[in-house]
């Protein structure tokens, strides 16, 4: 399956250890999370995670609309990623990515932010784009790569200014860090090195991952 494809190469990379079963928690029709959503600002969009807390549970639902999965049905594990489907398919990575974190930090008893959910999905994209493709056989700069994630992505016009500006935030603190992070790296792979670092990260609280974001900015230089 896609997404279960997706979460384990997620936990491949930051060590996660054994998490909750992906398809316990999905839903993929659009009218039902539409039922579901009691957001302010519920947006139809085709991929999002929903979130209610009761007397100290935590509630998730997944929703990635079908018409996701059936477009990417023959992209994981062997295919090469179709340079078309590559916007689709980081509709579902961002989703699977948010529903690995939050369940993660629930598990560790942390509480985050939608900031750091946010950021650690780009993250999460640019690092298991890099390495679906080696795992592909795919040759493809990590620097191309960040200039299509992090400078030439575009924001839902439905985005309200504050979530929009979270957005922004979260593009502008992971294009910093996953820059730094493949500085000078051979051929463009995820080496121990970068995984050490990227495993650091993943734990970091969200202020520490602001701060670790800003000093790899100053490190790189103007």
């Amino acid at each position: 399956m896609l997404l279960e494809s997706i979460q384990n190469r997620l936990h491949t990379i930051y060590d996660l250890g054994p998490g909750y079963p992906i398809a316990d928690f999905l839903i993929t029709c659009p009218k039902q999370i539409t039922a579901l959503d009691q957001s302010e600002n519920p947006r139809s969009i085709e991929e999002k995670l929903l979130i209610y807390e009761d007397e100290g549970e935590l509630h998730i639902s997944l929703f990635i609309n079908q018409s996701i999965l059936d477009a990417l049905h023959d992209c994981e594990p062997v295919s090469p990623l179709n340079q078309q489907k590559v916007a689709t398919y980081c509709t579902a990575l961002e989703g699977v990515s948010h529903f690995v974190y939050l369940s993660w930090n629930a598990r560790h008893n942390r509480t985050i932010s939608q900031l750091e959910m946010e950021l650690q999905a780009e993250v999460d994209k640019f690092v298991s784009l890099l390495k679906l493709y080696e795992e592909q056989g795919v040759v493809i700069s990590s620097e191309i790569l960040a200039n299509w994630l992090f400078d030439e992505c575009g924001y839902d016009e439905n985005l309200k200014p504050v979530e929009r500006e979270r957005y922004q935030r979260a593009n502008s603190y992971a294009s910093q860090f996953c820059r730094r992070l493949m500085w000078k790296k051979p051929r463009d792979r995820i080496d121990q090195t970068a995984f050490r670092e990227l495993r650091r990260f993943y734990r970091k609280r969200h202020q520490d991952k602001l701060q670790h974001c800003d000093h790899h900015n100053i490190l790189s230089g103007p």
